[in-house]
C-alpha cells in the first residue's frame, strides 16, 4: 500500500497519473474505490487514500493491514 506521495517519491520523477496509469496498463493496482486508483483506508483512526499495489503472481496480504 502506498500514500500517494510515496507512490510519487517511488515513481521515478514522473507525475502521478503517468505512474497510475503504468501500473494499471499492468494490473498491478488489485484493489480501489470504484472509479478511482485507490481506496479509503482507516488507518490509526484516520482515514486514508491509499494504493493498493501487487506484482500479478505474487501473493499479496491485504488481510493483514
Amino acid at each position: 500500500m502506498f500514500l500517494p506521495v510515496a507512490l510519487i517519491e517511488a515513481g521515478g520523477g514522473f507525475e502521478r497519473s503517468r505512474i497510475v496509469e503504468a501500473l494499471k496498463g499492468v494490473k498491478w493496482i488489485v484493489e480501489s474505490d470504484a472509479g478511482r486508483a485507490t481506496k479509503k483506508t482507516r488507518i490509526r483512526g484516520g482515514l486514508n487514500n491509499l494504493y493498493y499495489i501487487c506484482e500479478p503472481g505474487q501473493t499479496c496480504s491485504l488481510s493483514t493491514v
